[in-house]
């Protein structure tokens, strides 16, 4: 059986609260590894400008998710 019974699309949330694999340690672990990948390159590429993109999408997926 599947946690939650449902995907993590906005568009069908699960139906219960998932405290499972990844979702016990985060709420959010795909935005988390979006920022993480951007991260990455940033130091990869010694971008500045990068590293102000990540910095862009962590706050709007922080504001996605608050708000």
């Amino acid at each position: 059986m599947t946690e939650g019974r449902g995907t993590p699309a906005p568009y069908d949330p699960p139906r219960q609260l998932v405290t499972g694999q990844l979702y016990r340690w985060v709420r959010n672990p795909m935005y988390v590894a979006i920022v993480i990948v951007l991260l990455g390159e940033s130091v990869a590429f010694q971008s500045l400008t990068l590293l102000v993109y990540a910095g862009v999408v962590w706050l709007a997926c922080h504001l996605f998710v608050v708000l």
